[in-house]
């Protein structure tokens, strides 16, 4: 072999070579930003049932406010107990309109939030019921009168109602963070061998790439 064939075939292997070190390098890029995007999606997920279930836990409590300060301001007539109740109430609703939104992809928590509204909507009228029921007795001077409407348990009915769609909104976001707790940690572990691969196919491509170019 001449010379000149001798060096057209070197040439053709360097840039045989040189043509699988960027090939390397593409594959190496892609299996990343796939595994490192597959991951971020997962940890988004994790995040989304982390902050459901503080939005529900933040609901319990403002349920229990609007009802502590509801009764004391039935028995005692403090406008500060009112006032109390006035502003759970209104955060009852805001933190009723960032769960609307939060669960609008799970099916089975907008039918839970379906129903929580029509007893939400039950809810504010009896309380605002009551509120007007206690400032006419406070007027005529009946204040014992509204003891009796306690005594109804409407109110506890509707409360009872209202935390057992939100304890099976917190069920089920508990199921859905075990599902996504196990894909997550499943996600590093696969991301982690992603990079060392990567690398690996990284550090050939650059020795091909030296091979080629000598």
């Amino acid at each position: 072999m001449d010379s000149s064939k001798i060096s057209s075939f070197r040439h053709q292997v360097n840039n045989g070579l040189l043509a699988l070190a960027f090939v390397l390098i593409l594959a190496t890029s892609a299996v990343s930003v796939t595994s490192t995007n597959e991951l971020g999606a997962s940890i988004g997920m994790v995040s989304h049932t982390q902050k459901t279930l503080e939005l529900v836990t933040r609901m319990k409590v403002a349920i229990g406010d609007a009802q502590a300060n509801g009764l004391q301001y039935l028995i005692a007539g403090d406008p500060d107990n009112q006032l109390a109740q006035r502003q759970a109430l209104a955060e009852i609703y805001a933190l009723k309109v960032q769960l609307n939104y939060i669960i609008k992809d799970n099916a089975l928590q907008r039918s839970y939030m379906a129903d929580f509204t029509k007893q939400y909507d039950a809810f504010l009228a009896r309380s605002m019921e009551s509120m007007a029921y206690k400032q006419r007795a406070l007027k005529t001077g009946r204040e014992l009168a509204p003891i009796k409407r306690i005594r109804e348990g409407v109110g506890f009915g509707i409360i009872k109602d209202l935390r057992r769609i939100l304890d099976k909104m917190a069920v089920e976001e508990n199921r859905l963070m075990i599902l996504r707790v196990a894909e997550r940690d499943t996600l590093v572990k696969q991301t982690n061998a992603t990079v060392l691969i990567a690398n690996a196919l990284a550090l050939a491509a650059g020795v091909i790439g030296f091979v080629a170019i000598r």
